[in-house]
């Protein structure tokens, strides 16, 4: 029988995105479905079975990359004449909308809420300009969403957002193969000279990296900050590195996904510190599900929801105060044998339903779903 081809395409994030490429599209190969995926500036060839097409441009702007880049891999990916396919962000929306006019059944993977988001982005100044384009936006968004096959985001809250449209929510839950089971001796910390604390993702304001930074300078030196990740900007980086604190931060760069995990599981804390932003309020971050599998203590904002989704299993501060940051860094280091064996104890309540293996079950029943 002929295999569905499914084509995923994107504009703005990387070919290797772990939602997007190590799961999404990995796991519908493991399905038996030719999958397809068009990314910018890729490693343009046959990567675990997934087929991958490069758009090799570098835009100029933001502007450049929503109207010429966004074209470009538009005109790539009706290249593959797919039977499905599945865009990964908003500016795509005209696009996805075109291909489903054409007879294709189209998906819209909403990684957020952007109508949220937008009021977070402060270079869209004045205020008033930022809240009418998310009220705009959320119209139409909404408006498209109904015109497509179906819509997958990452969240319940997002995804209820789109009703009466055909809607999974899969969430960002990791993969159990990529942080082997717990060994026995695993809680024998013995002495820990230098404890690795430990971040991996965006390296943004809004994420906090500057005030993990100044809370550097309230610890002594058993402990060093580990970041792994991408600049938001040079002027943010130079900002960072003459933060106080500094001298304690070990920055590896953007590591392949294997070595990154490896960096993560070597570790003895792990932080998620995002800022109080309306899109962060009701998020469950990838990075606190990866930490929970490589059952790392974990230091998280004190957003009422996180703390009520990660009680159990991690201690919370400001994000702004990087003395109360040093200080729960601190409290964790005091009883590390306990702090381990409470993380490793949690995360098998945990991981016993959000893994990415319950998730990928459900992504290939609803594309099975939408080909009907």
């Amino acid at each position: 029988m002929k295999k569905i081809k499914v084509c995923h395409f994107t504009s703005v994030h990387s070919w290797n995105d772990i939602r997007i490429f190590e799961k999404e599209c990995v796991s519908l190969a493991e399905a038996g479905f030719e999958v397809h995926l068009v990314a910018p500036n890729a490693l343009e060839g046959i990567h675990k079975n997934v087929r991958v097409h490069t758009v090799d441009f570098r835009p100029k702007s933001r502007i450049d990359r929503m109207r010429r880049l966004a074209s470009k891999v538009y005109q790539k990916a009706l290249a593959v004449d797919a039977d499905i396919y599945h865009f990964h962000d908003p500016e795509l929306l005209p696009y996805g909308l075109k291909l489903q006019k054409k007879g294709k059944k189209t998906i819209y993977d909403s990684h957020e809420d952007v109508p949220l988001d937008i009021l977070d982005k402060e270079w869209i100044q004045p205020g008033i300009v930022r809240k009418g384009l998310s009220y705009f936006y959320d119209r139409y968004e909404k408006r498209v969403a109904k015109q497509l096959s179906g819509v997958v985001s990452v969240l319940e809250s997002i995804t209820e957002k789109f009703a009466p449209v055909n809607r999974v929510t899969i969430h960002n839950f990791p993969r159990s193969e990529d942080f082997p089971p717990a060994k026995q001796d695993e809680t024998d910390t013995g002495t820990i000279p230098v404890y690795k604390v430990v971040y991996n993702g965006g390296l943004t304001a809004v994420r906090g990296i500057d005030k993990m930074t100044a809370a550097f300078s309230h610890l002594d030196n058993r402990f060093r900050l580990v970041l792994m990740g991408n600049w938001e900007s040079p002027e943010f980086e130079e900002k960072c590195k003459n933060t106080p604190g500094w001298e304690k931060v070990t920055y590896l760069g953007n590591l392949k996904l294997d070595a990154c995990f490896a960096e993560v599981q070597s570790a003895h804390i792990g932080l998620v510190l995002f800022g109080k932003i309306p899109n962060h309020l009701n998020s469950l971050p990838n990075k606190s599900f990866e930490f929970i599998a490589a059952r790392l203590p974990m230091l998280m904002s004190d957003i009422p929801f996180w703390q009520t989704e990660f009680g159990a299993y991690a201690h919370f501060a400001d994000p702004e105060n990087p003395k109360e940051i040093a200080a729960q860094i601190a409290k964790i280091a005091e009883n590390y044998p306990a702090e381990k064996e409470k993380s490793i104890r949690e995360s098998k309540k945990i991981l016993q339903t959000k893994t990415w293996d319950n998730e990928k079950n459900k992504l290939v029943s609803f594309y099975k779903k939408i080909h009907l």
